[in-house]
């Protein structure tokens, strides 16, 4: 009895991990279309950065960076944003 419990709450918890990948999923794609519908669209960049040998644009809007590159003269891809501090912690 004890075996075939621990059998049915294996495959609920792995049922319940494949519903919400398919969930994180579902959700990663509606973001993105919400995302190109009401977010900056990045026309406004910066001239090219080149520091600590990384060199990147910036969108002068939102923040975002983009990395540069020198050889084709174009962006490669967006680079991670940095984390927002959330919460304060007062002393």
């Amino acid at each position: 009895m004890l075996i075939m419990l621990a059998m049915a709450r294996s495959q609920i918890s792995h049922a319940a991990e494949q519903l919400a990948a398919a969930y994180g999923g579902l959700m990663d794609i509606l973001l993105a279309f919400l995302d190109f519908l009401f977010g900056c669209h990045h026309n406004n960049l910066s001239r090219i950065f080149t520091l600590d040998g990384h060199t990147y644009r910036v969108c002068c809007d939102c923040g975002a960076r983009y990395e540069y590159s020198l050889t084709t003269m174009s962006i490669e891809r967006r680079l991670p944003m940095a984390p927002v501090l959330t919460s304060f912690r007062i002393a």
